[in-house]
């Protein structure tokens, strides 16, 4: 914490923004401000209640990084709330909201005006962030650009030459920002007099809407130009044909009709002369090609507009990226191009569109998709829920049908990314394997360390590449370079649309199907064997993997060893980060598959029958949890004889479970006994109890003695306990198993009113797992429970309301 007598700005944000929050600190404090964050200002040891409520007193300004998640929290809303109180009129700038993710703030929040960051580049975000922040009036540095120097183009006039192959698409949605931004880049180069900078580029998927949004801005904004010029550049025939069509309609000089070849300089010529002009080059994929063709010059006056499928266009271009349609705007295409939503319909229209949505999501927001079933619906005069049974049970046959009466898309689905395939194919064989391994997992979060770690599965061609970082680079390059895929550099990311995936599954035999998903299982596997997560987050990143493999499961019959082990670790984990019904669906579910698998050991099913005994007990249904540790014991003895390493870990577990169960029934004899078994086993196979599960023990036996009255027992094991942990961090022992004893701890300290030592433990735990957990976790909420008892002990009530606010609302 800074410890000046104020700060400029006290940075308020919810714990799933962390990461804008931090950016936004950084690039204040670069630009010379003093603030506060919690992340870098809590340190280990502080009272963070404490120090945010000094913060906020101290802070001139404070900053609202805005996001769903933050408009929905009641600690955000009191941080943000303090502020306003100070300056109710705004006229002291005392809060400044940043909209950093697409909402909308209601009530107080909606009348103040944010600084808007949602997905703008790094670049832009800063001159933005620096530029709102600043109290100063936004008059421009430099004089703007006099209107009368270009003669306006009224509304009733259009350009002189128009030379667009399309109607304007009725049925255009969505996009209306996309469009805005495309504007105003291009209205703001029109003043800059730089030849490179006024080239733009729509760039995405293959039917993502490119084409379609390009012919938009050629209607919408085409009375701004003179001249608006669309050529076909996906290859330099079609190229060609169109300058000539443009030379000869025009009458362009240096044209000779009897050299096609003196078309493209002849068009680049006059369009160098001219100005207000648009040159759109639609498909423009292969862009060495299409620079021959490019007109170019420092007195160049107009711009030049791209659609293509490269995701990099060199580095005087920044493309504007088409992303998938937005859900609602989807479901309104669907339903105006399939010309349902006419007067007399049979199904109403609320009805109607809850069909409608199943469909946009089973299109995953492709245009081309949404389009092509819209046509299909249209033409054939079927219902929605009739094209949607038939794309669920024969997608391969749906996606290859065209639209006959359809202008606006001449590929289909199935058609539209084949060449792309075979081309990628030809160029990079492990881009080709790479691309295939993509196309069975999550679509949206595909960690790059699944492929890196899981390299020794992937096979002989894909393989060696993923465990080169400059080969697996370049195999990613090609595959952005056809936009079929996306990579965030920072989360380390990709991402495939869910049809490019169907189209490539569908390509393959079923067998080699079999094979990839056995490539994909043993990837996923290799993650949960061999990784330790150290908060939710760092395991809620590898959750979509998890959930898609039932599903193959069951579709492809693996009941395989491997298949059940991804299935019980998922549930494990699960279960850690409270996740209870998801855990209980998985451990189920690799039951059946370990009791069907020949590969199976009695041993698994144990380990299993112990989690979900543990899970039930965690949810406080002990008979049933008693049941499953009954289960696990017997086989338990039955099996380990003479195994060492499995006695100490399971055997040992299960007399833990059962003493827990024996103390929650007040049976104390009965639970000190079994938890006397476990710590008979770890003395006769290591001779000691100096061992991080030994410890968990201990504090177990504590447990019980403080139901019982027996303090200075209690505490004396509690702090072996947390000694032993402490010391055995190289043996395993985990951060949440030390917070666990110290919560326990802080609890016998709170009974006995040593109230200091209490808040300060309770401290060190609730720092803990609120990052480790998050605050909904049951554990969080426990300490905050147990914390804020202990405030209202010491009689300090405005604290413990305070702390109280972070509970979530169901479980105040």
């Amino acid at each position: 914490m800074q410890h000046n007598t104020s700060i400029n700005f006290l940075i308020s944000y919810h714990p799933t923004d962390q990461a804008w929050a931090e950016w936004i600190a950084w690039q204040l404090d670069a630009a010379g401000y003093s603030i506060h964050i919690e992340m870098w200002d809590v340190r280990p040891g502080m009272n963070f209640i404490l120090e945010l409520d000094r913060a906020a007193s101290m802070a001139e300004r404070t900053i609202a990084v805005l996001s769903p998640a933050y408009l929905a929290s009641l600690p955000s809303a009191r941080e943000w709330s303090v502020a306003l109180a100070k300056d109710p009129t705004g006229a002291a700038y005392k809060l400044l909201p940043i909209r950093v993710h697409e909402c909308q703030p209601s009530g107080l929040l909606a009348s103040i005006t944010a600084i808007d960051l949602a997905g703008l580049p790094q670049e832009e975000a800063h001159k933005q962030l620096l530029a709102g922040i600043s109290q100063v009036r936004a008059k421009p540095t430099t004089e703007p650009h006099f209107p009368g120097e270009t003669p306006p183009i009224f509304p009733q006039t259009w350009p002189e030459i128009w030379q667009v192959p399309y109607q304007r698409n009725p049925f255009f949605t969505d996009r209306e920002r996309l469009l805005k931004a495309l504007h105003k880049q291009l209205a703001q180069q029109k003043r800059s007099q730089s030849a490179t900078a006024l080239t733009q580029a729509i760039s995405g998927l293959g039917g993502i809407g490119k084409t379609q949004t390009a012919l938009e801005y050629a209607w919408r904004y085409g009375k701004e130009y003179r001249c608006v010029l669309w050529v076909n550049a996906s290859s330099a025939e079609n190229l060609l044909a169109d300058y000539v069509k443009f030379a000869a309609t025009q009458h362009i000089p240096g044209y000779d009709a009897q050299d096609q070849r003196t078309a493209p300089p002849a068009v680049k010529a006059w369009l160098e002369q001219q100005r207000d002009w648009l040159l759109i080059l639609d498909n423009a994929d292969d862009l060495a090609m299409i620079q021959d063709f490019l007109p170019g010059g420092v007195h160049m006056r107009g711009h030049i507009l791209l659609t293509t499928r490269a995701n990099s266009v060199g580095p005087l271009i920044r493309p504007i990226e088409v992303s998938r349609m937005d859900h609602d705007d989807g479901v309104d295409l669907l339903l105006k191009r399939s010309r349902m939503l006419v007067e007399g319909h049979r199904l109403r229209k609320k009805e109607l569109r809850a069909i409608a949505e199943t469909l946009v999501e089973e299109m995953d927001g492709l245009p081309l998709a949404i389009d092509q079933a819209a046509g299909y619906i249209d033409e054939r005069k079927c219902s929605i829920q009739d094209y949607l049974q038939l794309y669920q049970s024969r997608r391969k046959d749906i996606l290859a049908l065209k639209n006959r009466l359809s202008p606006y898309y001449s590929e289909t689905v199935a058609t539209t990314w084949s060449l792309s395939f075979a081309r990628i194919q030809q160029e990079n064989a492990a881009a080709a394997e790479l691309l295939r391994f993509c196309a069975f997992l999550a679509p949206d979060a595909i960690p790059e360390e699944l492929i890196t770690e899981g390299a020794q599965y992937l096979g002989d061609v894909l393989g060696p590449v993923a465990a080169d970082p400059l080969l697996l680079n370049d195999a990613i390059e090609v595959l952005l370079r056809y936009s079929l895929i996306r990579r965030n550099p920072e989360t380390k990311i990709l991402s495939i649309h869910r049809l490019v995936q169907v189209v490539l599954r569908y390509d393959m035999e079923e067998e080699d199907q079999v094979i990839w998903i056995g490539k994909m299982f043993r990837a996923v596997w290799q993650i949960f064997a061999y990784r330790e997560y150290e908060t939710f987050t760092d395991f809620e990143r590898y959750v979509p993997q998890i959930y898609i493999c039932p599903e193959f499961i069951d579709r492809y019959q693996l009941f395989y060893d491997i298949s059940a082990r991804i299935l019980h670790s998922a549930a494990f984990y699960l279960q850690e980060y409270a996740r209870y019904s998801e855990a209980e669906q998985f451990y189920q579910k690799a039951l059946i598959i370990y009791e069907k698998s020949p590969e199976t050991e009695q041993r698994d099913i144990a380990v299993l029958l112990h989690n979900l005994g543990s899970l039930y007990h965690k949810q406080e249904q002990y008979e049933e949890a008693e049941k499953f540790y009954e289960k696990a014991l017997v086989i338990f003895e039955k099996t380990l004889g003479g195994h060492p390493y499995y006695t100490l870990h399971y055997l040992t577990s299960a007399f833990n479970s059962r003493g827990m169960i024996y103390r929650h029934r007040k049976m104390y004899h009965k639970a000190i006994e079994m938890y006397q078994r476990a710590l008979n086993i770890y003395q006769e196979i290591i001779e000691t109890i100096e061992y991080p599960a030994a410890a968990i023990t201990l504090q177990n036996i504590a447990l019980t003695q403080v139901e019982q009255g027996k303090y200075e027992e209690a505490e004396r094991l509690y702090k072996q306990a947390i000694e032993i942990l402490v010391n055995g961090r190289e043996m395993g022992a985990e951060l949440g198993q030390i917070a666990l004893v110290k919560n326990n701890l802080a609890s016998l300290y709170q009974r006995q009113e040593r109230f200091q030592e209490a808040e300060s433990l309770y401290q060190q735990v609730l720092n803990f797992r609120k990052k480790a957990l998050g605050l909904k976790h049951p554990d969080t909420v426990d300490t905050i429970k147990s914390y804020t008892s202990l405030l209202r002990d010491m009689n300090r009530e405005n604290d413990a309301e305070m702390l109280e606010n972070w509970l979530p609302k169901d479980k105040k």
